[in-house]
């Protein structure tokens, strides 16, 4: 869509309805750089006073973003980047015909420090081939972005097939069973390991389970603050068990995950229905 048609729509939207916040929900927004410089730049001229919620951009096309983007940024009112890495481990990133340069994109993480901005990074894990040494590899990335910048912030999810990938065939080899009928495809999500993902191992299985839950406490990440307004207990026991999470994580410790079971048995976590 032309970027000054872009921009007419997003300023009627604001002055129809009184919207003080959107999200652009397209990954590749910066695939044509100039093009989304003219959406942000159009943006700040009208005036609109709205907060971007999200803008997402690709572990590689951010590698193209430079300090003036930022702060075009920043004056559009954008309050946070998603960034999809995958994963910290080269290897799975071949798999997954993602190549990021990781120093590069450490560097641009600490000169995002400056800004009033927040890149969220997004991993995946649980991928046919993925051992424990990648998983490592994920998780200690994630937290040196969370160190070298305080607003980072992370996500972990697990990894769902889909008909017509390579990896929906790999993992067809190494054991899933591909629906037959609508109905199966119900526990295809992000929460879920698809089928006990019969492509990992015991211990894998295992890893991935801990991960997927104890990820939501580590960091600034918005699961847990916005509680704070809306239901202090909550906040409360969020913030009581992060520093257990962090070494879970940290650690890679799976033992006796007596919370995670009990989150899940209570249906506050990873519900189906």
């Amino acid at each position: 869509m032309d970027p000054d048609l872009v921009v007419q729509r997003i300023k009627d939207f604001v002055k129809t309805y009184n919207i003080r916040g959107l999200f652009f929900n397209d990954s590749n927004f910066f695939v044509d750089l100039a093009r989304g410089r003219l959406i942000l730049e159009g943006m700040i001229k009208e005036d609109l006073n709205v907060l971007i919620s999200k803008i997402n951009i690709d572990a590689q096309n951010i590698l193209k973003v430079d300090e003036e983007d930022f702060s075009l940024l920043q004056r559009a009112g954008c309050k946070r980047l998603p960034i999809a890495i995958e994963s910290g481990s080269e290897k799975i990133r071949a798999l997954l015909k993602k190549p990021v340069d990781v120093q590069r994109l450490l560097e641009i993480n600490r000169n995002l420090n400056k800004f009033n901005m927040a890149p969220c990074y997004a991993f995946m894990m649980g991928f046919p081939t993925e051992t424990k040494e990648d998983l490592t590899e994920s998780v200690s990335l994630a937290f040196r972005l969370l160190d070298e910048n305080p607003k980072a912030q992370i996500s972990f999810n697990i990894f769902t097939p889909f008909p017509g990938t390579e990896l929906f065939d790999i993992s067809v080899r190494h054991g899933l069973h591909a629906p037959e009928r609508i109905e199966d495809w119900f526990s295809f999500n992000y929460r879920n390991l698809t089928q006990g993902a019969p492509w990992l191992s015991v211990e894998m299985r295992h890893l991935v389970a801990m991960l997927d839950f104890c990820t939501f406490f580590i960091g600034e990440r918005p699961f847990r603050h916005p509680y704070a307004k809306t239901n202090p207990l909550v906040s409360f026991l969020s913030n009581l068990y992060a520093p257990l999470a962090r070494k879970r994580v940290k650690y890679f410790w799976g033992q006796f995950p007596i919370e995670i079971k009990l989150a899940k048995l209570l249906g506050l976590y990873g519900k189906q229905d």
